[in-house]
């Protein structure tokens, strides 16, 4: 299933790595690599719960939390 929320998570996750590492640094690089921090938490979290697991849209909505969480 290409759309599970796991795999929209590694897309995330992916293409903030290649911004963090292949680009030069930006003022935008030290909330990248808390977000990067934030999706692997929950792709751990999320590989780890059992079947059924939550929709992409309820990780869509949550993910900015995550993120907003880790700034403070």
């Amino acid at each position: 299933m290409r759309n599970s929320h796991i795999d929209v998570l590694r897309d995330r996750a992916d293409w903030l790595f290649r911004a963090v590492n292949e680009g030069p640094p930006t003022r935008h690089t030290p909330f990248h690599v808390r977000e990067l921090a934030a999706l692997a938490w929950a792709i751990g979290a999320l590989e780890a719960m059992p079947e059924p697991r939550p929709r992409p849209g309820i990780l869509a909505m949550l993910l900015p939390r995550i993120t907003a969480r880790k700034r403070r």
